[in-house]
């Protein structure tokens, strides 16, 4: 007789072939199946990052630019981090019902907040003596912040984004809760048939869950090599250096005691 763990252990097994199974199968083999979805998926997460980028970076800019506002700005991006997507969702449709362009300001909303704040933080970290020194070279307000501020906050205003970015591409799921397709579609499919009574459900939910993961980690990596790219060289081998005085001071350093 079967112990209750084996057999658990057979049931995992079984549905981990499966997923690889599904995964393999003709949903990613035909053109409006599980590729069709990516795009869909993709398309509309860029979209939302685009706008976010256009709302919160000028913003932050303008604000930290001219240390305008410090209190607001910072408490301004902590309220967005607070509002729940799925409550956006449910507001938008009780505005107008759902559209395309909604969705995407829906979601953008999600990107808003670490983009505004990094952008805002990266640049009041600025050295002050080096903007003075900026202002005392006859650099203009708008030169300052466009050749000075802004590349030397870029390693956290890339930060923000690439957050941004990864939370953008897990809450957009959410679309299909509305109809409007991605990577949600299985997982709303799967749920709709009930795990508990069918392995396909479980299928759908579980093969769902793990391409969007496998999409966030993925968008997380491609913006590391843009930001690796983008952001000065001087920068980068700055951060290096600090990162290896800081191991070399927690390293515990191993000491040999004299012999009697």
């Amino acid at each position: 007789m079967r112990t209750p763990m084996v057999l658990a252990q057979a049931a995992e097994q079984t549905l981990t072939e499966e997923i690889l199974a599904w995964l393999r199968g003709e949903d990613f083999r035909s053109v409006d199946g599980i590729p069709q979805l990516i795009g869909d998926h993709l398309a509309l997460s860029a979209a939302a990052l685009g706008l976010a980028c256009a709302v919160a970076i000028p913003l932050a800019l303008f604000l930290a630019h001219g240390h305008r506002a410090p209190v607001l700005s910072i408490n301004m991006a902590n309220a967005f981090r607070a509002i729940p997507a799925f409550g956006l969702l449910l507001v938008a449709f009780q505005l107008g019902g759902f559209s395309l362009p909604l969705l995407v300001l829906v979601f953008a909303l999600v990107g808003v907040a670490p983009i505004f704040a990094n952008a805002y933080i990266g640049v009041r970290q600025v050295d002050p003596e080096i903007v003075d020194a900026a202002v005392g070279m006859g650099l203009t307000g708008r030169q300052v912040l466009m050749e000075v501020e802004l590349p030397l906050a870029s390693p956290v205003l890339m930060a923000g984004v690439r957050t941004a970015a990864v939370n953008i591409v897990a809450t957009v799921t959410l679309a299909a809760v509305v109809g409007f397709g991605g990577l949600g579609f299985p997982i709303i499919a799967g749920l709709n048939r009930g795990l508990q009574f069918s392995s396909s459900a479980r299928t759908l939910a579980i093969g769902g869950a793990l391409l969007v993961a496998l999409l966030s980690i993925g968008t997380e990596a491609v913006l590391g090599l843009v930001q690796a790219r983008i952001v000065p060289e001087g920068l980068r081998l700055r951060d290096a250096a600090r990162e290896a005085r800081a191991e070399a001071v927690t390293e515990p350093t191993l000491r040999t005691e004299p012999s009697p």
